[in-house]
């Protein structure tokens, strides 16, 4: 099941990429934006949550989405 809604200081594993399986703790979470050209010529923007994780071994923090957060 994704974790949404992770508070900071909570500990995390991930689920998926190349940290698959790894411990860490949030940090912190942040709101992203990203935008799109569309055929039609529109621009969409899209907002995104991410989490900051501070991962348990020497590897360096990275932002992840919820989607790929277990909670411990």
């Amino acid at each position: 099941m994704a974790a949404r809604g992770v508070e900071v200081g909570e500990k995390v594993r991930i689920r998926h990429g190349d940290r698959k399986g790894k411990l860490g703790v949030v940090i912190a979470h942040e709101r992203r934006k990203t935008q799109s050209r569309l055929w039609n010529g529109r621009i969409e923007i899209k907002q995104h949550l991410t989490y900051v994780v501070e991962f348990d071994e020497d590897i360096s923090q990275r932002r992840v989405p919820g989607s790929y957060l277990d909670l411990v």
